[in-house]
């Protein structure tokens, strides 16, 4: 099946793509997002390119213990909040919507891997 691309750049179509690119919009984005044609706008915007995130910690590269379960548990909060910075201040971009949604399909649980470092590799 091919899909059809959208032929009428208004802004029921903006605010459609917004509500699926990004985590929320404002009337200023629907309108900045009309002032250039719907292929600008994605290829420059929300298809860019974006720097690497800041890493996560000199925890990751150490060997896990299994039977730390506080420090474990530290550092898998570490990680919720070391994720939800890019999504916070992603701006113009699609990857970290892509990256929750890749993350809800290829479920991992702390509660079932258990060590922080797995979950980070």
């Amino acid at each position: 099946m091919l899909l059809a691309k959208q032929t009428t750049w208004d802004a029921a179509a903006a605010r459609h793509l917004l509500s699926r690119a990004l985590f929320g919009y404002t009337r200023e984005d629907v309108d900045f997002a009309l002032s250039m044609s719907l292929d600008e706008f994605v290829d420059d915007y929300l298809l860019k390119g974006l720097p690497a995130p800041s890493p996560l910690g000199d925890w990751v590269d150490n060997y896990p213990d299994r039977k730390d379960g506080k420090t474990n548990r530290r550092n898998f909060f570490s990680m919720g909040y070391w994720w939800f910075e890019p999504i916070r201040t992603q701006g113009w971009s699609l990857r970290e919507k892509t990256t929750l949604l890749w993350h809800n399909h290829f479920v991992s649980e702390a509660s079932v891997v258990k060590i922080p470092q797995y979950m980070n590799k």
